[in-house]
């Protein structure tokens, strides 16, 4: 009791749960470690693939859960974090299809709930990095939008469905891999100031329809991020568009429409002039104006809470 165990006589204190545990055990339907008082990491796939788990309760005094911990844990639909957990990995939660909102003990100061995602601090400067959003989120379009966000996962948004329009905030500088990876979304924006990106970006997005690339210089990629992606249309900014149709990854998409564009002054928390727009895009319009109502609409409050930071 109380995360200890007594063998022939000596007691020991229970600090780890080892990897591959109780890896794929489908008679697991409750777990409470909250008696476990000394109980400070939960190793690497320790729970994956336990499909039938509906109930998890982890302990104060936790500090880390590592990769694929409960991975594929197809029942779980909400998880609570304690204050003391200091980092998860970015797979850690990765394949749990019915998650719907993370929430974090009050405390916690690297982790933060918000909106039902989950964020862990980033970096020397005080940045906070996006590191999984729920799989079954209730939501088609994500405000993700964080005084401190710097940066996108890996992973975070991968196999995350019902989800159709995502806007990166202006500030955000890097995309971890596989960042979309298998998701729903139709349409992504990207600001000019994302320069950092991994591998296998949108790979199995087979819903991707429309992407926003705010980038004067194409990314470069040692493999196609876009493996299994329809012919979406490309837009970028007015003075990139031929090297963005030269460039290796960008230039096979042989349907892309390509209408220039700057979107410069309407990235996320960057759009306070509100000039017609100019992008004169066909899918919205004549002058982008649903676009623009939209985008104004979805961050009109997360941007006066930047312009009050």
């Amino acid at each position: 009791s109380n995360g200890k165990y007594t063998i022939t006589g000596d007691t020991y204190k229970i600090t780890s749960v080892a990897s591959d545990a109780c890896k794929n055990n489908a008679s697991l339907l409750t777990l409470d470690l909250s008696n476990c008082l000394y109980l400070a990491k939960v190793s690497q796939r320790s729970f994956q693939g336990c499909s039938n788990l509906q109930s998890l309760t982890l302990n104060e005094g936790l500090q880390q859960v590592e990769a694929y911990a409960f991975g594929n844990c197809t029942s779980l639909k909400q998880i609570n974090l304690p204050s003391t957990l200091q980092g998860v990995g970015s797979t850690t939660f990765l394949g749990c299809t019915a998650l719907k909102k993370f929430s974090v003990a009050q405390g916690n100061k690297r982790l933060v709930a918000f909106n039902d995602m989950l964020y862990c601090s980033w970096g020397d400067d005080g940045g906070m990095s996006l590191v999984s959003v729920p799989a079954d989120i209730d939501k088609s379009h994500a405000n993700i939008y964080h005084p401190s966000l710097r940066a996108i996962g890996a992973h975070a948004f991968e196999n995350v469905k019902n989800l159709t329009y995502i806007q990166v905030p202006y500030g955000v500088t890097e995309l971890g891999d596989n960042a979309f990876s298998n998701c729903t979304v139709e349409e992504v924006v990207i600001p000019r100031t994302c320069t950092n990106w991994g591998e296998g970006i949108f790979n199995g997005a087979t819903n991707l329809s429309y992407l926003r690339c705010n980038l004067a210089t194409p990314p470069s990629f040692s493999q196609n991020p876009f493996e299994g992606c329809p012919k979406f249309r490309l837009y970028t900014p007015k003075e990139s568009v031929e090297l963005y149709k030269k460039a290796t990854y960008w230039k096979d998409w042989k349907y892309n429409s390509w209408f220039s564009f700057d979107i410069g002054r309407y990235d996320a928390y960057n759009h306070g002039n509100r000039k017609r727009c100019q992008i004169g895009c066909r899918r919205y319009g004549q002058g982008c104006k649903a676009y623009m109502r939209k985008a104004v609409t979805y961050h009109r409050a997360a941007s006066q809470n930047h312009a009050d930071s």
